[in-house]
């Protein structure tokens, strides 16, 4: 088991725990190079030997008070106590085979070595170096790096880069940063394993300031889970199948925005009763802005909201310090910035309306007064030009006068104007008394009777109709001049 997960899942039953975890964090960067390694030994979790070396330097005439602990050294009535817990936390993570022998065999610089009966060294050979190189790598845990190749050496993510780089068109120096950020955050993420409900916010509320930087992180973090099998037994593969899916939402509308249960209460809800570890899903940025704006709030009930969230969070980033990873100060600041320069904006433009929307309002009387006379002057044209026509029409029809549709519709507009008309009174009784007046046909009376006035043959007849009532009926003219516009 890797130290950094065994540290973890077992901080309940490891002696002097943060002195442990902080060696071992201090020591995974110095795991190829054994004079370091030996050397933060001497300085830091040896002091007790340091002490008998520095009594017997002085033939034991020494008083307790004369002896001075270095900066970071474990105290000295502890140190044999914390380098026991030590070997323990590492004694199955081959890539700290170094610290494991300085520890078995009790190697300091300040006085013999006591080698420790119960634990057996490990065999150092000419290729350790490489060997530890090469698991280190296995676990992922070869970061950060300043060569963009070295991180696509991995077939997992050279195909990853291929299959996004096509689309985002990102230099080296950009991948190179999303890699490295990706590589720490699988780090601090997988020792969480055991507990994927927690471990899901380290991903999933990821805050950079960086709206096109952040979705590639977590996607190469998914990645890394999903194709992560070193020392995996099953029950760690089904946790870091739970996690993976987890993190699946990161781009999920549903995740990022309030939930249903506080939607449909709004705009009764009272900020200062509600749980905002739950209504923000662990402090995800996307989710605080979109109460901070949401239209139920004024102004003063959003700066209000900032307030009860951000004093939330860091309430509860001293509780869990390793899941609330990101500093959200600077956000919750340009949050307070932004809020309140929308409300100035909205001040100036209602200003900027109380001093001109007379004057606009006059200004758009003007022009809208102006179109309207151009459209007046349009439309009399129109209705000039179709009278000319309609006279014209009724000039060159032949002598034998109108046709029986011509008749129809002529009768239909002077009975009209005497009220008569097809709702109130029956077509048979109009085709007897035009056929009396004219002697046309009953049958034929009846049949034009049925005006359809869309076709292009009733539109000539109104015009030609028109032009006959010009001089006599001008009124009657108006109406089928605009009976033909309809």
């Amino acid at each position: 088991m890797r130290a950094k997960v065994y540290v973890e899942t077992n901080k309940k039953d490891i002696y002097y725990y943060d002195h442990v975890k902080k060696a071992v964090y201090d020591l995974y960067p110095l795991r190829v190079d054994k004079i370091q390694t030996l050397e933060y030994f001497n300085n830091n979790l040896y002091a007790d030997a340091r002490f008998r070396a520095f009594k017997k330097n002085n033939n034991d005439k020494i008083k307790e008070s004369d002896f001075k602990e270095l900066p970071g050294e474990v105290n000295r009535n502890i140190a044999y106590k914390v380098r026991i817990e030590l070997l323990n936390v590492i004694s199955d993570d081959d890539t700290f085979i170094f610290a494991h022998n300085i520890l078995a065999l009790g190697i300091n610089k300040y006085v013999e070595s006591h080698r420790l009966n119960i634990c057996k060294p490990k065999l150092e050979s000419l290729d350790v170096i490489s060997k530890i190189e090469n698991l280190i790598c296995e676990y992922k845990e070869d970061y950060p790096k300043s060569n963009l190749s070295e991180f696509l050496m991995q077939k997992d993510n050279w195909e990853f880069y291929c299959n996004h780089n096509s689309e985002l068109q990102k230099d080296e120096k950009w991948w190179l940063e999303a890699f490295n950020y990706a590589y720490e955050l699988f780090d601090k993420v997988r020792v969480k394993y055991y507990d994927p409900f927690k471990a899901q916010y380290i991903i999933k509320n990821i805050y950079f300031n960086d709206k096109e930087f952040e979705p590639i992180i977590v996607a190469i973090i998914k990645n890394l889970i999903d194709n992560y099998n070193c020392n995996n037994d099953d029950e760690k593969r089904k946790r870091l199948k739970m996690l993976s899916v987890m993190i699946e939402e990161y781009n999920s509308e549903s995740y990022l925005n309030i939930d249903k249960y506080y939607q449909k209460k709004l705009p009764s809800l009272n900020p200062d009763k509600i749980n905002w570890l739950k209504a923000t899903k662990v402090f995800n940025y996307n989710i605080i802005r979109k109460w901070v704006f949401h239209d139920s709030f004024n102004h003063d009930q959003r700066l209000n909201i900032i307030n009860l969230i951000e004093k939330k969070y860091y309430k509860e980033k001293v509780s869990y310090p390793d899941i609330l990873i990101y500093d959200l100060s600077e956000y919750f600041q340009n949050l307070r910035d932004e809020v309140n320069s929308n409300l100035i904006k909205e001040c100036d433009e209602v200003n900027s309306y109380n001093e001109s929307s007379f004057m606009k309002e006059i200004e758009a009387l003007k022009i809208d007064l102006f179109q309207k006379t151009n459209e007046v002057e349009r439309l009399y044209r129109e209705n000039e030009a179709l009278k000319k026509e309609n006279q014209k029409l009724a000039k060159d029809v032949s002598d034998d006068g109108m046709t029986v549709s011509q008749l129809a519709i002529t009768f239909y507009y002077f009975f009209n104007e005497l009220g008569v008309n097809f709702g109130n009174s029956d077509k048979t009784e109009w085709a007897k008394l035009i056929h009396i007046i004219t002697g046309k046909s009953r049958e034929r009376i009846r049949r034009a009777l049925n005006i359809e006035f869309d076709t292009k043959i009733s539109q000539k007849n109104l015009r030609y109709i028109a032009g006959c009532f010009h001089n006599l009926f001008p009124l009657i003219e108006d109406k089928i001049i605009k009976d033909i516009k309809e």
